[in-house]
């Protein structure tokens, strides 16, 4: 079977200029597809993942989370572009979520957060990101995360973290791991001392490769 549904997306009347800059707040209309494991899509090729697959079209990340069946394998494919406002807890047993191919996804925070915690919090489970920007999470602890990494196992692949007041932040789970490759952390921290690019607390490894 095959799932669709079509949304605008969610859009904030105030959009920083920097923001406006790069595009966000379009308001674009969005088609969200499902496909199940091994069928084809409307071109005839079959989706490169071994179970679900979602094709987001600027959709909110909320809404697509939704649509992970928790204890399968499941991937997501996201349109390059500018996401302003979009945020979202993942909590799924193999996740991986990459921009579609030769671009990039930026999430801009625009003053909306996950749980008061960040734009992304990862709750759980073995997740791969890659090809993300996490960009301006501020929350009122001053502990706003691009990512929040709660428990499971997390790789970071070609992502950017920047202007956040914690780049990567995890708890201190003794079982969760954490590998960072080929990513870039600037310009984070609440210039509070106690802010950081990368806060990594007590949890069984840490790996980070090709990363400045």
């Amino acid at each position: 079977a095959v799932y669709a549904q079509s949304r605008q997306s969610a859009v904030g009347e105030n959009i920083d200029p920097q923001m406006r800059k790069h595009g966000a707040g379009s308001g674009v209309v969005a088609d969200e597809v499902m496909l199940v494991a091994g069928e084809r899509d409307g071109a005839g090729q079959r989706h490169p993942f071994r179970r679900g697959r979602i094709v987001t079209r600027r959709t909110a990340f909320d809404r697509c989370r939704r649509r992970v069946i928790a204890g399968e394998e499941a991937g997501i494919e996201v349109d390059a572009g500018d996401y302003l406002g979009d945020v979202a807890v993942w909590n799924a047993n193999k996740l991986t979520i990459r921009a579609s191919a030769g671009g990039r996804v930026r999430l801009l925070a625009g003053g909306r957060s996950a749980e008061g915690k960040g734009i992304w919090v990862i709750r759980s489970g073995s997740v791969t990101v890659e090809n993300f920007d996490f960009i301006g999470a501020r929350v009122q602890d001053k502990n706003g995360a691009g990512i929040r990494f709660e428990r499971g196992a997390l790789i970071v692949r070609n992502c950017l973290f920047r202007n956040n007041e914690n780049g990567i932040l995890t708890g201190n789970d003794k079982d969760s791991t954490l590998v960072i490759e080929n990513s870039e952390f600037a310009e984070n921290g609440a210039g509070d001392g106690q802010s950081h690019n990368l806060y990594v607390g007590k949890i069984a490894s840490l790996k980070v490769t090709g990363s400045y």
